[in-house]
C-alpha cells in the first residue's frame, strides 16, 4: 500500500469496525505505516495508541515521540497533545515553556483549546503558580482524557441542580 491516506483510513476502518471486523491492532499497525510516510494523522493516532492502549501496550515515551513528530508536521492535535506532554510529564520530563510553546503553536493554526487551557497558558499569575507547584514537585499535575470504556464498576451516587455525580473504578 502506497497511498498514504488510503492506508490511514484503513487504520480508521479497522478501529471503528466500518466494513471490516473491529481489529484495534490491526488499526495500530495501518496507523503506524501511515506515520511511517510522513501522514501527521497518521502520527498523531500513533501516539494515542501508545497511551491509551490501544492495540498496543502502553508506552508514555512512544506516545510522546509520534506526538512530537504530528506537531512537526504541522497537526494541530499532535501539537496539543505534545504541548500536554511536557506539561504533565507524559513520557518526558515536565518543561512549562516548551509546553506553552507549542500550546500558542497550535493557537496559531486555529486549534481551539479548552477554556481551562487557554487560561493556563495566558494567565502568567497561574502558569507562575504552578510552575512554582510543579518544580517543587508537591503535586503532579495529571490531565487527561479517560475513554468511558476504561471505568469499571459505574455507579450513581448523586445527582444536583446541574450535574449528575457516578463513581467508578
Amino acid at each position: 500500500m502506497g497511498d498514504v491516506l488510503g492506508t490511514f483510513n484503513v487504520g480508521r476502518c479497522y478501529q471503528n469496525g466500518i466494513g471490516v471486523k473491529k481489529d484495534v491492532h490491526k488499526a495500530f499497525i495501518y496507523y503506524k505505516k501511515s506515520a511511517e510516510m510522513d501522514d501527521s494523522s497518521g502520527a498523531y493516532n500513533v501516539g494515542n495508541c501508545y497511551l491509551h492502549r490501544i492495540g498496543v501496550e502502553k508506552d508514555e515515551h512512544k506516545a510522546f515521540i509520534y506526538y512530537q513528530k504530528s506537531a512537526k508536521l504541522g497537526d494541530v492535535r499532535g501539537m496539543s497533545s505534545f504541548a500536554e506532554c511536557y506539561r504533565n510529564g507524559i513520557g518526558i520530563k515536565i518543561d512549562l515553556s516548551k509546553a506553552k510553546h507549542w500550546y500558542q503553536r497550535s493557537l496559531i493554526r486555529k486549534y481551539a483549546l479548552s477554556s481551562a487551557t487557554e487560561k493556563w497558558m495566558h494567565d502568567s499569575e497561574i502558569e507562575d503558580s504552578l510552575k512554582k507547584i510543579l518544580m517543587e514537585d508537591k503535586y503532579r499535575l495529571h490531565i487527561t482524557w479517560i475513554y468511558f470504556e476504561e471505568f469499571n464498576d459505574i455507579k450513581k451516587i448523586g445527582k444536583g441542580g446541574f450535574a449528575t455525580v457516578y463513581h467508578a473504578k
